[in-house]
């Protein structure tokens, strides 16, 4: 008897090519928004402990975050070309290459990793300079740096091992590893930072140890998974399969990964413009990125989501249902940012008491959800068009839709309103930009799909 797919459980992998596409999008996405919330309760949780150590600490923290976010981005674009690889391998029945093509895949990332991790070490002095730190914050700031690039290839690996399995339609482990991982960090990280329960007392670098050790944990169980469900090969020396995942890796990590550095390096351009402010300015922003993530973990959730979806349909050749999948996750995506975002506003005091004691860092965090969030529904509008980009191999238009957020509007418009309105200035033309693109991303995106019909 046929099971309706209503009713099909989460824990089996679901057919991308037939199932109807509300029901792929919700059941990808739920657990996809659970592995959000949890990436989202790690952020909250580093910065609560962290700005009870005190304003020096958290201001430290601060200027570390936009290279945090750098290799964040790096992450988040390999994982990208490997849900993009092994989906459109998945679609055209290419399943005699999917093992070896993600063997290879984790090896060039952890590779690429360590390459990025040794650069940035030895560049960290003048890019903090370039952000606006003052000398006096690096003896609190270094060991942190350091100590946090050791985690770096962990956290890579992990998530391009979770985009294979997601690819393969396993959208429940994936989250489920993580959610255990996020609320695990929350317990055990206040003890290694304040020296609870007789634990050293290492402040910072107590945010690492415990990031380390459940990544390095569930790095291993993923692995097996892969390995149990025959996703993943022997390494092999024959070249042509080097060949084959080098270039299907790089033809859409390359750009996505460039697309994505675009967030870091706006990051820093605002923390750079609010360091001529004050620490608070700075410190405020460190908090808004994760309040302002609250409203963007759906968009997250979808885009992940809808990647497989239109990834599959599109090497099938099905575009009437990557249409469908786009049209339809703008929709879902953009009337639950529009409720996440006014929940925001009306709650903003409490979340800022909340998130720190410091009285003039909680009136500026509120500004910063104020007048931040008036764009974050249109800002995910331009996540789920990347995303679907992305995902029928077309990288570079991903790539324009970012670098255009950057350089055309967000800090142009940052720069223009804050030399008239001082921070608040700098908080609405980050908005402003967000608004923009997210409506010129809706027509750039079903253009390209439509065209190519």
């Amino acid at each position: 008897m046929r099971v309706s797919n209503k009713l099909r459980p989460f824990n089996k992998p679901a057919n991308v090519l037939t199932e109807s596409i509300y029901s792929l999008l919700i059941r990808f996405s739920i657990p996809n928004a659970v592995g959000s919330i949890s990436l989202l309760v790690i952020g909250f949780a580093d910065a609560f402990y962290v700005s009870r150590l005190s304003l020096t600490h958290l201001t430290a923290f601060a200027f570390c975050l936009p290279l945090m976010l750098f290799f964040q981005m790096i992450g988040f674009g390999l994982m990208i070309g490997t849900s993009s690889t092994s989906s459109r391998l998945l679609g055209k029945k290419h399943n005699h290459l999917i093992a070896y093509t993600n063997t290879n895949t984790l090896i060039l990332c952890f590779l690429l990793t360590l390459i990025a991790c040794f650069i940035f070490y030895n560049l960290k002095t003048p890019l903090f300079l370039i952000l606006g730190a003052t000398v006096d914050l690096f003896y609190l700031m270094f060991p942190f740096f350091n100590w946090f690039l050791i985690t770096i290839p962990i956290q890579v690996l992990i998530m391009n091992a979770f985009a294979m399995m997601r690819a393969n339609g396993e959208a429940t482990k994936p989250n489920l590893f993580l959610l255990i991982s996020a609320f695990g960090h929350c317990l055990l990280c206040p003890i290694f930072i304040f020296g609870l329960f007789g634990a050293p007392r290492l402040e910072l670098l107590g945010l690492i140890v415990s990031r380390c050790l459940f990544q390095a944990f569930f790095l291993v169980l993923s692995l097996l998974y892969l390995k149990q469900k025959k996703l993943l090969g022997a390494i092999k020396a024959r070249l042509i399969l080097w060949k084959i995942t080098a270039t299907e890796l790089s033809y859409i990590a390359l750009p996505a990964m460039l697309a994505q550095f675009f967030f870091p390096l706006g990051t820093g351009a605002i923390t750079r413009l609010l360091s001529g402010y004050s620490h608070e300015a700075v410190a405020a922003q460190a908090l808004g990125i994760q309040v302002a993530g609250i409203a963007l973990l759906i968009a997250i959730a979808f885009m992940n989501a809808l990647m497989p979806i239109v990834g599959q349909n599109w090497g099938a050749k099905n575009y009437s249902r990557v249409i469908e999948t786009v049209k339809k996750s703008y929709l879902l995506c953009t009337s639950t940012c529009l409720i996440i975002v006014f929940c925001l506003m009306v709650f903003s005091p409490y979340i800022a008491s909340f998130l720190t004691p410091e009285p003039q860092v909680q009136t500026l965090l509120i500004s910063f959800i104020v007048l931040v969030g008036i764009g974050l529904p249109a800002r995910s509008i331009s996540l789920i068009s990347s995303g679907c980009l992305n995902a029928i191999g077309k990288p570079g238009l991903a790539f324009l839709i970012n670098s255009s957020r950057l350089f055309f509007l967000k800090v142009p418009f940052a720069i223009f309103l804050g030399l008239f309105y001082g921070v608040p200035g700098i908080f609405f033309g980050i908005s402003l930009g967000n608004i923009i693109l997210g409506i010129a991303s809706i027509f750039l995106t079903l253009y390209v799909i439509k065209k190519t019909v």
